[in-house]
């Protein structure tokens, strides 16, 4: 009876130490898929939103802390402290194989008692168990299709850590630093930078120039491509008046343009839309243009007249 109790002690242990190993591992597994999933997402509104408040890049590593420290103790840690005993293992096969019956659980049970009345049939029973606990019993014991998937699940996120640094490396590397580091956190890169294009001063790129009572026109790109929906223009044409004229997007999607009719007198104008705030004022100086005030004439008599050069401002009748 020793023996036979001690090999079915040995396998059924030998299968629970198996069993702890696996679902050790996809604990493992869920933890890493989940930390990184959570990251991810994080990282992923970070770049469309782009906050500027402080505050957004601690409240991300905030909920990826919280996300891995719940998977942690909700799946890691009961897998590291799960014992199974013998007699727990032949629960579980009974459970799994009801054709075994309560034999498998009652021969533990029974191996356990040193009464001698029921040595004999503990024994008989135990040859049994030992003979019914097949390998294909004891690997069908065991679910490969949740430790494989939780595999995959690690494979396909490993991948696409690898792959996104390559083919987006400032991106994630602006996301990550802001993620690991949020008490530090760099500022995104703006996505818009508005700037007018026209007939500037060489000297100072921020000054334009029109004459008095034409119309002033300045056409408005973004450095960084394609111009925002809303483009703002705003005048100040002195101390005490600030108005802001709406942009008229021209059919090309990278040019806007903005015309301020009858200009009479300098004023100041910046251009805001997108993420630009439109930091950076732009001054327009109004000129008088040329104007004709005196017209002179030159006559020149033929040279039997014998008369000389005549020069006039006036009314003229040559005959």
């Amino acid at each position: 009876m020793q023996h036979n109790s001690q090999q079915v002690n040995e396998r059924l242990l030998m299968l629970a130490k198996r069993i702890r190993r696996l679902a050790l591992l996809r604990a493992w597994a869920v933890l890493f898929v989940v930390t990184v999933a959570s990251s991810m997402l994080c990282l992923f509104l970070d770049y469309l939103v782009r906050w500027s408040n402080p505050i957004a890049p601690i409240l991300g590593s905030g909920f990826v802390i919280m996300s891995t420290t719940w998977t942690f103790f909700r799946s890691v840690l009961p897998s590291m402290n799960s014992e199974l005993s013998p007699f727990a293992m032949a629960l579980h096969i009974e459970r799994k194989h009801p054709g075994f019956g309560q034999r498998l659980s009652s021969a533990i049970s029974l191996s356990e008692s040193d009464e001698m009345e029921t040595r004999q049939f503990t024994n008989a029973l135990l040859s049994r168990v030992n003979t019914e606990l097949t390998e294909e019993v004891i690997s069908g014991m065991v679910d490969m299709r949740r430790v494989r998937r939780s595999g995959i699940s690690v494979l396909v996120f490993l991948f696409i850590l690898i792959f996104l640094p390559v083919i987006q490396p400032t991106v994630i590397s602006i996301a990550a630093q802001r993620l690991i580091s949020p008490w530090d956190a760099p500022n995104w890169p703006r996505r818009h930078a508005l700037k007018p294009v026209g007939d500037s001063n060489q000297d100072n790129p921020t000054q334009f120039v029109v004459a008095l009572g034409e119309d002033f026109t300045v056409q408005i790109e973004d450095k960084n491509g394609r111009l925002p929906k809303q483009i703002w223009v705003e005048v100040w044409k002195d101390s005490l008046h600030l108005s802001s004229i709406e942009a008229e997007v021209s059919f090309m999607p990278s040019i806007a343009e903005v015309t301020l009719v009858n200009v009479r007198e300098p004023f100041e104008f910046r251009i805001s839309g997108g993420d630009d705030p439109g930091e950076q004022w732009y001054e327009v100086l109004v000129e008088i243009p040329p104007r004709v005030e005196r017209i002179e004439f030159e006559i020149v008599a033929p040279e039997y007249t014998g008369l000389p050069p005549i020069l006039s401002d006036g009314n003229l009748r040559i005959l």
